[in-house]
């Protein structure tokens, strides 16, 4: 069959690994693959190195307004006739393809054109935070959530169509346990003490993420208990104006290399997020780190604490969002007891993320730094979870629900029933 693709491709987001994830498994059971790629700005009709077409989301006429495709939507729908469509995206973000293609349509009608049929569509979304507006996807054919917590928000929320789990993977072979002194020179030369403890956060700068409590915390732990080596690593990838200003909070909380004893206390590494750094890179960057730590309000999967757990990271993760599914007793937990809006982002926010707790997040972060042995337990705990979490299985199992719901759709409307819709 054929499929169009919608999310991030090319460029160093989890969306994007989620889309190669499905389009390699797609490809590999025999499909054709179109990918209509956000995050994408390279030339259209790209094929190298991957074995399926790729085309900027980007509506070039419209200055770079439309970064998600919406309008470039109907029509490929219109030319390519995909037996299939799966959209990779947050819930909120779903109904504006559904008002483009309705519009598309009325034009088309205007004109004394046939409209184009509305195709069989897969939703593969995304769920970060409670209260979600389930409705907004009731278009789709079938909804497939990331995490069980997910999935009954979505319901919650108003959802009541077909719903399957998918979980996000790990490439293994990448992201695997290195030598630490020898990552550490890899990614970071000479720059700390042989004695150093990194606690490494790896993300974007976005509000959600609340990089200025990791700042506070951390800031707050060292101070208050004399902790005179131990180092936060940053590796954020700047997202226009929706994040903190780091330098400025570092230098709030008296981390920089001109205050208290002298030596800079957090490491800022801001990579572009449409380019990153190898993926290799960042298996050494992980595998510089004592311990990864999170203090984000919300998050659909959390890769990059997937990864870190690959790399025999032990990890830091608040008791909320995906990770009250995923990573059971494979990580340490912090509590969440209270909540703010998340998202989305400049669109009257109404998700309601959890804030991890300022006591409780100190005195893990100290309980771990003191303890090797429950450092080096969940490590151990990390890495088997991440060794049944790959890459391949997640691909083929989104596969395998595009393939049933075209094969159920055609068996419906042969039968003389409607499509969903």
């Amino acid at each position: 069959m054929r499929v169009l693709w919608i999310g991030d491709a090319c460029c160093s987001t989890g969306f994007s690994r989620c889309t190669h994830a499905g389009c390699d498994a797609l490809h590999a059971a025999g499909h054709e693959v179109i990918i209509l790629a956000m995050n994408y700005f390279g030339s259209p009709g790209l094929s190298k190195p991957y074995p399926y077409i790729i085309e900027p989301a980007l509506n070039p006429l419209d200055g770079g307004g439309d970064r998600f495709g919406l309008e470039r939507f109907p029509v490929f729908v219109d030319r390519i006739k995909p037996d299939a469509v799966v959209m990779l995206q947050d819930a909120w973000n779903v109904p504006g393809y559904y008002e483009l293609f309705d519009k598309w349509n009325r034009k088309r009608e205007s004109g004394g054109l046939e409209p184009t049929p509305e195709p069989t569509t897969i939703g593969w979304i995304a769920c970060d935070a409670k209260n979600q507006r389930g409705s907004d996807l009731d278009r789709l054919a079938h909804v497939v959530a990331w995490t069980e917590f997910g999935r009954d928000e979505f319901i919650v929320g108003g959802y009541d169509g077909p719903i399957s789990v998918v979980g996000l993977g790990v490439d293994t072979d990448l992201f695997r346990p290195v030598d630490r002194a020898e990552a550490r020179r890899a990614a970071l030369g000479d720059t700390f003490p042989e004695d150093a403890f990194i606690i490494g956060v790896v993300g974007r700068n976005q509000e959600r993420k609340r990089l200025d409590l990791t700042i506070e915390y951390f800031a707050e732990w060292i101070h208050e208990s004399g902790i005179d080596n131990a180092y936060l690593y940053l590796h954020v990838g700047p997202t226009g104006d929706q994040g903190c200003n780091l330098q400025s909070l570092v230098s709030y909380y008296g981390l920089g290399s001109d205050q208290g004893d002298g030596c800079g206390r957090v490491i800022l590494s801001e990579p572009d997020i449409g380019v990153g750094i190898a993926e290799e890179g960042m298996r050494d960057l992980y595998g510089c780190f004592d311990l990864y730590w999170t203090t984000s309000m919300g998050e659909g999967w959390g890769l990059p604490a997937h990864e870190a757990m690959a790399c025999g990271v032990p990890c830091l993760l608040p008791n909320a969002s995906a990770f009250s599914s995923w990573p059971g007793n494979a990580a340490a937990g912090v509590e969440c007891s209270s909540s703010a809006l998340v998202a989305p982002l400049h669109m009257h926010p109404h998700t309601i993320g959890a804030i991890p707790d300022r006591d409780d997040c100190i005195r893990s972060l100290d309980w771990l730094y003191r303890n090797p042995s429950a450092r080096e337990r969940f490590a151990k705990a990390g890495l088997e979870l991440a060794s049944k979490l790959t890459w391949e299985a997640s691909g083929e199992a989104l596969a395998r629900i595009v393939e049933s719901v075209v094969v159920n759709q055609e068996a419906t409307v042969a039968a003389g029933g409607p499509r969903r819709a």
